[in-house]
């Protein structure tokens, strides 16, 4: 009687070990779509919800891109007070002052006479000048200290050569020492005395 119970209580757990293990393996086997998974895994798990697909028909509308800042134009006011490196203001020029002896030296009838009888002196002596174009002659020569830029006037090639001849008869070319200011005043006066000049001893 005992041999008998113990058989049948051995082979109901034979039975129930058989059955939990079935039940084990269609669960693990049984894993492949998503309802499946969630048995599998336990009553708490929840997959993730998936984005609704787009209607049929309808393209997918892609996100508008917002457009970049525009830039902002430079004022004229704020550009034109800064100037470049190229615009460069030139320092104002004084002008040259003319020499005290030049105006005021001769009447202005006396100096148109003696310009007269000067240009036909030079016409007799310089015959191969007269007609050429105008000279630039300086006032204050630059051989006795005048500079560049002082005040010149235009006279024939020939009136030109008789007044640069009377000045290196007062004063030799390229000796290298100036006159006093006072000796130049009295060279100058000298000089204009006999040819002077038009546009600053008479207007021609």
């Amino acid at each position: 009687m005992r041999r008998v119970s113990w058989c049948g209580w051995l082979l109901g757990w034979v039975l129930l070990q058989a059955c939990a293990g079935t039940h084990a393996a269609s669960a693990y086997e049984s894993v492949g779509s998503g309802e499946q998974q969630v048995l599998a895994l336990g009553p708490r798990f929840r997959l993730p919800r998936a984005a609704k697909p787009p209607a049929p028909g309808k393209p997918p509308v892609a996100p508008k891109a917002e457009p970049p800042p525009a830039p902002t134009p430079a004022s004229p006011a704020s550009s034109a007070a800064k100037p470049t490196a190229t615009q460069q203001t030139p320092a104002p020029r004084k002008p040259a002052a003319v020499h005290p002896t030049a105006r005021g030296l001769l009447d202005p009838k006396l100096a148109r006479s003696l310009f007269d009888q000067g240009m036909a002196e030079a016409r007799k002596r310089f015959p191969h000048l007269h007609g050429k174009p105008k000279q630039k002659h300086h006032v204050h020569p630059k051989y006795l200290g005048g500079t560049e830029d002082g005040p010149t006037v235009e006279l024939d090639p020939a009136y030109h050569q008789l007044v640069t001849s009377a000045f290196r008869q007062e004063v030799r070319y390229g000796q290298g020492v100036l006159p006093e200011l006072g000796e130049l005043q009295d060279i100058m006066r000298r000089v204009y005395s006999r040819y002077p000049l038009p546009g600053i001893h008479f207007q021609p």
